[in-house]
């Protein structure tokens, strides 16, 4: 199993984001996790820090996560990052336009 150490949550509700992160902070105790709630605010917290898992909501306000996703991908730092799509919002196509 890969441990993970540092997380980026990007989730714009606050209920959803929370319960994220409970689940890390009970599975996972020692991982440091930083919580963002717009796209904006991810790009930044990714350029100031280096995250090992990023759990990102699709439908976030400013930017989207799939431009955040493509965003991430094109950085030397985030090309074998794990990026997990979170979504309300499942759509025939979707994981194809994610990866």
């Amino acid at each position: 199993m890969v441990e993970m150490k540092n997380i980026l949550i990007v989730e714009d509700d606050p209920d959803n984001r929370e319960l994220l992160e409970e689940i890390i902070s009970y599975c996972e105790p020692d991982c440091i996790y930083t919580s963002v709630d717009d796209g904006e605010e991810a790009l930044k917290a990714a350029k100031s820090s280096e995250y090992d898992l990023v759990l990102m909501d699709l439908s976030v306000p400013k930017k989207d996560g799939y431009e955040i996703i493509s965003t991430l991908r094109k950085t030397k730092n985030y090309q074998t990052v794990p990026i997990v799509a979170l979504t309300a919002h499942a759509m025939k196509g979707m994981r194809e336009k994610i990866l």
